[in-house]
């Protein structure tokens, strides 16, 4: 990771998803010592990760953006929902991150479901946003 005085000098977008689910399954998820659902949120952040990096390939027309840091969080944001945030910086100008940055944080909370699946099958992805795009 960068330091915040290099990543300040390029582009900071943001984006979140959502993902509703049990209020047992959230809890287990984010504070629970489960060695599976760790490993689940490690996998969600490797995709949202790769999602971000192929964004280009993915996107007619996107421009090819080096992602020089990331961030993801796995926050409460209600008492059934989970928000799957990322913040990409890129020290190229000549567009913003926010595509990429939608693109890891929809992809980290469709694998984090798909790999709580068998605890919830209930479980739903939404409120896919892009937050912050700026320099």
């Amino acid at each position: 990771m960068k330091n915040r005085k290099e990543r300040n000098n390029g582009y900071k977008a943001s984006a979140r998803a959502i993902i509703t689910m049990k209020p047992e399954t959230l809890n287990d998820l984010l504070h629970g010592q489960d060695r599976e659902l760790k490993e689940a949120r490690f996998f969600a952040e490797d995709g949202g990760y790769m999602a971000a990096r192929k964004t280009q390939e993915a996107i007619p027309m996107c421009l090819p953006l080096p992602v020089e840091a990331f961030e993801f969080a796995f926050c409460e944001h209600a008492k059934d929902k989970v928000e799957v945030r990322c913040d990409i910086h890129t020290s190229i100008k000549r567009t913003s991150a926010g595509m990429e940055a939608l693109s890891a944080a929809s992809m980290a909370a469709f694998i984090l479901k798909e790999r709580c699946n068998h605890l919830d099958g209930e479980m739903n992805v939404d409120g896919l946003e892009i937050l912050e795009q700026a320099c």
